[in-house]
């Protein structure tokens, strides 16, 4: 499925529909989001919209993009641009949520890019060309996200030099890259979990710290 297929569902929902029952099986066919859950091993938030999808309520794009990633579909983006979206590169690392990982985002290793919305960025006033996803590895910054969510990075000077208290980054910690919220006085940076079980971490040496990115979005896992 192409990437302009995707732009017209608004003009397409039937056909989109009676492609997702092909690859679920058009002789299935469920009484309820949760046994739909179960078979398909989606998440109870996922399930639901799906289901009620089939059943004729509409989608959200990024939701769809969800559906034909679990179902195993790749997603093929033509040459060239397309109209109010940028590509951005889908690095081949994690950013430890708890988690001690040692590949950055920095290193430049992607394998595939992902659509996203022009104009968020003009909104946030950030340069798309200094932006990445990255998915997450760990469970320390749950409930906001969780593993296995994605979040985009904004690795632009800016948001490496001057650090803004409270936001969440990507950083380099004792050689490993982990996301986490900042929290800054002007004697420390504490790097601070959402999960209480995971306690704060207060700089102790800056030579083993580096500001990788800011985070500016992120998915949440149903």
């Amino acid at each position: 499925m192409h990437t302009d297929d995707l732009a017209n569902i608004n003009t397409n929902l039937d056909r989109l529909r009676d492609f997702l029952r092909s690859r679920i099986g058009r002789g299935k066919t469920f009484n309820t989001a949760r046994e739909m859950a179960e078979t398909l091993n989606l998440g109870p938030t996922r399930a639901t919209i799906l289901y009620k999808f089939l059943k004729g309520a509409d989608p959200r794009a990024g939701v769809v993009l969800d559906w034909l990633e679990k179902l195993g579909i790749t997603v093929i983006y033509p040459e060239g641009e397309c109209d109010g979206v940028e590509y951005l590169p889908v690095m081949n690392c994690r950013a430890g949520a708890g988690v001690y990982l040692p590949s950055s985002p920095e290193d430049g290793e992607f394998d595939k890019v992902r659509a996203f919305d022009r104009s968020y960025f003009r909104r946030m006033h950030i340069n798309p060309a200094d932006c990445c996803f990255l998915d997450v590895m760990g469970d320390s910054m749950e409930p906001l996200f969780s593993n296995g969510s994605t979040i985009m990075v904004d690795m632009s000077q800016d948001a490496k030099l001057y650090l803004v208290d409270g936001k969440i980054y990507v950083v380099r910690y004792m050689d490993g890259i982990l996301v986490k919220r900042i929290a800054l006085t002007t004697e420390s940076i504490t790097l601070c979990s959402e999960n209480p079980l995971h306690a704060p971490i207060t700089i102790e040496d800056p030579s083993q710290f580096e500001v990788i990115g800011r985070v500016r979005w992120y998915s949440v896992n149903a």
